[in-house]
């Protein structure tokens, strides 16, 4: 319970959280939601008592009790024998260096005896499906992975309260439904409270109880159950920026024929059933929702990248590429998916040079003009985005840190002043140009991340996992920044994501891996049709509903494919990597 909580950091004017409210009941299923900033992570901090006992923040109004203890008055070993957190970045969880050591930190601190130890790792490996990866470094761990494993390291513990703040934002689309699922069993079967911050809501409307809404400050604009908060504070929902799920969108629009918001809206079949009974309406609708897919750069282009054979060990004998050929062509906006560890974040630092070919295969970059660049001429055409920006952040403030790449090459203040002021007003962080990127958000650190590689025309930009932690509102402005470029300035882009509704908006081509191999090659509007779907969910990817409803209004799937490598005809040997 919060009352009149008020927290401020040292060093920044006004307060990030002012005057929050806040009940949740024991066994509750609560998903806190709301632009990036509002205070979402403050609050879990303050929850789990890091705030203000151990990390850098002051509650200069009103109190938090958790379980009836008040956090100031409580030590913060006391209060995780109650509450335990998953952070928004999966490795500030992690201590161990091999994954089995990392499950039983927890549970061995609480001084269980070895075969509770056991007992409760083999659990929770099996609730989140981490199992396969215990005697795996941590550190080689993808970003997904790495995710898993923080969670059910949590989850051995058995804590009364779980909080978890962005927890499937890594994860691809069969890891997030599992982790939700789980969560779900976990209030059901032991009364755990479950406490989920979360931009993404489209898995987690049906099994959450309540929805809060935090708007500028921390303050709480809506909250209920989530089909009535869908339904009552759409307009509030839309003015914050919020991700409201398609389903929801629809349910929305046609809420004045026979919706109801709080029964069935909220899932992807219901909406689909919805538009069947009003069919008049649906390319309307598909319109005003601007659910169309992004179109395939016309006419014959020369190729940018190309791969040939490319293969990488972290461990010998355990490949994570195993002969990965592609090719990217000049002006395309290219989305690597594919399973969590199936390689997608090695080869973007294998493109850049951060990692070297362990056994073979070859990596050519060709620049506008058609001319074979070599390895260091590459800073000069090609930028890169790190999954994680901490890796890449290391100026004093945001300003500087956008700025550094102009300093470097001396280029003249005038310029470097005016460039580094649009780049920051397009990511919307010009207002935090004095502050030090440490004290921003994941999504704003990811923000600030991309800024950097902006100020200088570049033709090729690589970007890992640019979705996590956006809102709807910073994330179509992240995006339409990318699209921009590629469209006007012919920037090639390739980024790795989960979020498929994003591949399906942007996207222009996809390229899909699994167990370090090249399953999946061609346009978008080719490879996500309902006719694939089986192959999607082998690749650990699901259809979204925008290409569903596209299937719908086409009224057929039967186009030809024009994909490099068609999608419909890839063999079962080759999705289970036996070719």
């Amino acid at each position: 319970m919060a009352e009149g909580l008020g927290v401020r950091y040292p060093g920044q004017d006004g307060l990030v959280l002012d005057g929050l409210e806040a009940t949740i009941q024991p066994g509750e299923f609560v998903v806190i939601a709301g632009p990036s900033g509002s205070g979402k992570s403050t609050f879990c901090r303050c929850i789990l008592g890091l705030i203000p006992n151990l990390t850098k923040g002051d509650i200069v109004s009103g109190h938090i009790e958790i379980c009836g203890q008040d956090t100031r008055q409580r030590k913060v070993h006391e209060l995780a024998q109650m509450v335990g957190m998953v952070f928004q970045d999966p490795e500030t969880n992690i201590f161990s260096l091999v994954v089995l050591d990392e499950l039983a930190f927890g549970p061995e601190n609480m001084g269980l005896d070895k075969p509770e130890i056991i007992r409760r790792i083999q659990l929770a490996s099996e609730w989140v499906g981490v199992r396969g990866l215990w005697t795996h470094r941590t550190d080689r761990l993808s970003g997904g992975q790495k995710q898993r494993v923080a969670i059910a390291g949590l989850l051995a513990m058995l804590p009364q309260i779980l909080v978890l703040d962005e927890p499937t934002t890594d994860l691809d689309p069969v890891g997030k439904r599992q982790v939700i699922e789980t969560l779900a069993r976990l209030k059901t079967n032991l009364g755990i409270t479950i406490i989920v911050i979360e931009h993404d809501l489209s898995n987690l409307l049906q099994v959450a109880d309540r929805l809060v809404i935090m708007g500028e400050k921390g303050r709480v604009v809506q909250q209920g159950p989530p089909g009535r908060v869908l339904a009552e504070g759409y307009a509030d929902l839309e003015l914050l920026g919020m991700r409201i799920p398609t389903c929801a969108r629809i349910g929305h629009l046609l809420s004045d024929s026979e919706a109801n918001p709080d029964e069935g809206t909220l899932s992807d079949a219901a909406a689909l059933a919805l538009l069947q009974k009003h069919r008049a309406r649906a390319p309307q609708i598909f319109q005003e929702l601007g659910l169309s897919a992004a179109g395939h750069p016309e006419g014959d282009r020369p190729v940018i990248l190309q791969t040939q054979d490319l293969r990488f060990e972290y461990q010998r004998g355990q490949p994570v590429l195993d002969g990965v050929d592609l090719s990217v062509l000049q002006g395309e906006f290219v989305a690597l998916v594919g399973p969590n560890g199936s390689g997608k974040s090695t080869l973007l630092k294998l493109l850049v040079g951060l990692l070297k070919p362990a056994t073979k295969g070859s990596i050519q970059f060709w620049d506008h003009n058609g001319k074979l660049l070599r390895r260091k001429e590459l800073t000069q055409h090609v930028s890169y985005v790190f999954q994680d920006p901490n890796h890449q952040l290391f100026e004093t403030t945001v300003w500087d840190e956008v700025a550094f790449g102009l300093v470097v090459r001396n280029e003249e203040q005038a310029l470097i002043d005016e460039r580094v002021t649009d780049v920051l007003q397009r990511v919307n962080l010009l207002h935090y140009r004095h502050r030090h990127p440490a004290t921003l958000s994941r999504g704003e650190k990811r923000r600030l991340a991309v800024a950097t590689a902006l100020c200088s025309p570049i033709e090729l930009l690589l970007l890992d996992e640019p979705t996590t932690g956006q809102d709807r509102k910073t994330l179509e402005g992240l995006f339409g920044i990318l699209q921009r470029l590629n469209q006007e300035q012919g920037t090639t882009v390739v980024f790795v994501t989960h979020d498929m509704l994003t591949v399906w908006k942007y996207a222009t081509h996809i390229i899909g891996l699994k167990d370090g191999r090249r399953v999946m090659d061609g346009p978008t509007v080719e490879v996500l049709k309902t006719a694939n779907e089986g192959l999607l969910h082998k690749l650990e990817l699901s259809l979204p509903l925008e290409a569903r409803l596209a299937d719908f209004l086409a009224g057929a799937n039967d186009q030809h494919s024009n994909t490099r490598t068609d999608p419909t005809s890839i063999s079962e040997s080759v999705i289970r990597g036996e070719t």
